[in-house]
């Protein structure tokens, strides 16, 4: 009795009855709506402890307009009229605020089942009323009229209470709920179900070619096709079905009399410039004419709400446009009246939100709501379909069905913008740890369209997001795109993430932009003073590479030890040191790796270097310096024909760079874990570093170490290990198997 009396069942009920609507009257239409809200409040409120958190984006999206609206009324001379129209439109408001605060998910075989409700309603519907209009001789009285398109569209509208432009647009929606569950399951149907597809599709098509509303039927000629192209495998297949399709409909257009009278009608407005209050769609571009007027007049707030129409029925007298103001038309276009009642932002929030449904659509490969979208869109170019009660009902109640019926992801997502950098040492860490979570199949790497191609050799595939780059792609276009998945768990690897995105946790590798600002540029100072700190308070959990750095956390920002967890780096994948590398034939030399920038002390190496009394021998210098990011390092003056500096080189050639070096030399004068060092003893090259607090933690007893701001300390610490390297090969392999990219990966999970 729990299970079939549970909340979840009720909600799944009133949801089923209002998907009844448009084969009910105007009671039964009010009546169900207001069924639905009073169920799904009560829902809300009684269930609000099993609330999963949804995209707030949706929500603030979907209900704007209906902000605007209400703003509206303010500057609205008509208020009262305004307050109809605000109450007829409260779908708007209240279908996705309720829809977004009800803890139940539909499931997806439910969200199947009030599509089919929906259309198997409609069909049975029509087919009774064309079925009782044969009954009773419409037939002859369609015979014996010199307009036949207008007489069947009016006696339908009569037995439908529809108005023919919105029974098209749901017979056009049914359409393609058939088109994609055919689609869908098209291989598993008996030639029974194949049949009953074709046929129930074949009397939808009959229907609104009866209706011959223009626009729905080009919509639907627009939507079929792209479906049917998007879902099928043998797209050349889908192109030439489609094309027939095509093909079958304009001709069918042309030779049935209303249909060719009613494109006749339009045919002729958009190529003469003749005034026929007969031709509808003459008429509609007077309407056109007289409202563009009346934006004109007021672009930016429009004239309010209550006012549209008084506005309107002034301009249509002005342009002398007689038919429009004896039977005071609307606006015929949703857009244009949106703008003439709350101005061009409301019709820019309107449109963001479509393309907000749009992008969740495609996002999550929903077709039965890209065909929603596609079909409301088009048909509110030439209708006012959300001033009306069936059609707002409509778009309130299927726009906000589809959006919020998307769960949270299960799936983790790692912040990829670092795969747009060059190969260093944080992004070597981002790229490895990545590798390890993309073994499983619930983690999804996203990144920005400017891949660097190094990266796109590897077997790390990123699920490309290509809106925006750099900082701003993170801000905006990241937060924005995982807000439509459900706020999922994301993962950052490389110091920074989205400022305003909750449920994420971030990796920061070190803090030497606080340690010493004169190391980076002023503007990446400011920033990173301003963003990281708010990171590390809004991130759920902080990962760091060293003991050391997390100790630099809590100074710096006062952070809870218990929130800091500590993950080495460990040996790139890609390093095999038992492969066979080129001898890169430069002799004896001493090798350093690392951007080349003051933090680095490059320099220091170097006068530690030209201390040493060896002609024969070299220094190699391998790194990068990119100028706009650090200050200048000063290294220029010292370099002479022994220093040879290799910038940004590949994996192999650094590797053989690590192999044949007589010593490596590492001696910044910060650092968060030094993967350099790690990568030289895994090719069992002897390592002088500095005796810092990170490498005392990371390599004790696995390295020589030297005072980093002492040049002559650094030259004997050179010539000490030259001479025996027997002083640390012991140590070398015990140190590294400690260090692993797949136990780092775990502790992400």
């Amino acid at each position: 009795m729990k299970k079939v009396f549970s909340s979840y069942n009720f909600f799944l009920i009133f949801t089923i009855l209002v998907s009844l609507f448009a084969v009910l009257p105007v009671f039964g239409k009010s009546l169900v709506a207001t069924l639905w809200g009073m169920g799904a409040l009560v829902i809300a409120v009684v269930g609000y402890k099993r609330y999963t958190r949804k995209s707030l984006v949706v929500l603030i999206a979907f209900v704007s307009l209906y902000v605007f609206y209400l703003l509206s009324v303010l500057y609205s001379t008509d208020k009262a009229l305004a307050g109809e129209h605000l109450f007829r439109r409260l779908p708007l408001f209240l279908f996705p605020l309720l829809w977004f605060f009800i803890p139940e998910t539909i499931q997806p075989k439910h969200k199947k089942l009030v599509i089919n409700i929906f259309t198997y309603s409609l069909i049975a519907f029509f087919t009774g009323v064309i079925t009782y209009l044969l009954l009773i001789g419409f037939a002859k009285d369609v015979a014996i009229t010199t307009l036949p398109a207008v007489v069947i569209r009016h006696k339908i509208d009569e037995f439908t209470w529809l108005h023919p432009a919105y029974s098209s647009l749901f017979l056009a929606f049914a359409f393609t709920n058939i088109l994609n569950a055919s689609i869908e399951k098209w291989k598993q149907y008996r030639m029974f179900r194949k049949l009953l597809a074709i046929l129930f599709m074949f009397l939808v098509f009959i229907f609104m070619m009866l209706l011959s509303a223009k626009m729905s039927i080009m919509a639907l000629l627009f939507v079929a096709p792209v479906i049917l192209i998007l879902r099928s495998k043998n797209k050349i297949k889908a192109v030439l079905s489609m094309a027939v399709f095509v093909v079958f409909i304009i001709s069918v257009i042309v030779a049935l009399p209303n249909t060719r009278y009613r494109f006749g009608n339009m045919v002729k407005a958009l190529t003469t410039k003749e005034s026929n209050d007969k031709n509808p769609d003459i008429v509609r571009k007077n309407i056109y004419s007289s409202t563009f007027a009346v934006i004109a007049d007021n672009p930016v707030f429009g004239v309010g709400l209550g006012d549209v129409d008084a506005e309107l029925q002034k301009q249509y007298l002005v342009d002398n446009h007689k038919k429009a103001l004896e039977d005071k038309f609307n606006t015929h276009n949703q857009y244009l009246e949106i703008w003439l009642s709350g101005g061009i932002l409301a019709l820019l929030c309107f449109i963001f939100s479509l393309c907000v449904g749009v992008l969740l659509a495609v996002i999550n490969k929903d077709y039965y709501y890209l065909a929603f979208l596609i079909l409301s869109s088009l048909t509110l170019l030439t209708e006012n379909i959300i001033s009306r009660q069936s059609g707002v009902l409509f778009f309130a109640f299927f726009n906000s069905f589809f959006a919020f019926s998307y769960g949270r992801s299960d799936k983790k997502y790692i912040n990829g913008r670092f795969l747009t950098h060059r190969l260093t040492g944080v992004q070597r860490f981002a790229f490895e740890i990545s590798k390890e979570l993309k073994k499983k199949a619930d983690t999804v790497l996203v990144a920005p369209a400017n891949i660097n191609s190094r990266y796109l050799k590897s077997e790390v595939r990123a699920t490309v997001l290509p809106l925006l780059r750099g900082h701003i792609w993170e801000q905006i276009t990241l937060p924005f795109y995982l807000s439509l998945k459900g706020n999922p768990l994301l993962i950052n690897l490389c110091n920074t993430a989205p400022l305003l995105y909750c449920n994420k946790v971030v990796t920061v590798h070190d803090l030497a932009f606080e340690h010493n600002p004169a190391w980076f540029s002023n503007n990446m100072v400011r920033f990173y003073k301003f963003l990281i700190p708010r990171i590390c308070k809004k991130s759920s959990r902080i990962f760091t590479v060293s003991e050391f750095s997390k100790s630099e956390i809590i100074k710096y920002y006062g952070i809870d030890s218990d929130k800091i967890t500590v993950v080495y780096n460990a040996l790139p994948s890609d390093f095999d040191v038992n492969k066979e590398f080129d001898n890169p034939g430069l002799g004896n030399y001493i090798l350093t790796v690392g951007s080349i920038e003051p933090r680095k002390n490059i320099d220091n190496i170097i006068k530690a270097f030209n201390l040493i009394d060896n002609k024969e021998l070299k220094l190699v210098i391998a790194g990068g310096f990119n100028k706009n990011i650090f200050n200048e390092s000063g290294i220029s003056e010292h370099l002479n024909n022994r220093i040879i500096v290799f910038e940004n080189p590949d994996d192999n050639k650094l590797a053989s760079l690590y192999k044949y070096a007589k010593v490596f030399v590492y001696t910044p004068h910060y650092e968060g874990f030094g993967i350099p060092i790690l990568e030289a003893m895994s090719f069992e090259c002897p390592c002088v570093i500095s005796d810092i607090p990170v490498f005392r933690e990371v390599y004790n007893n696995a390295a020589y170490f030297v005072n980093k701001d002492d040049v002559s300390n650094i030259a004997a610490g050179i010539c000490e290990v030259m001479v025996s390297k027997s002083y640390i090969d012991h140590n070398e392999r015990k140190n590294m198997q400690q260090f692993s990219y797949f136990r780092s990966a775990s502790l992400y999970s």
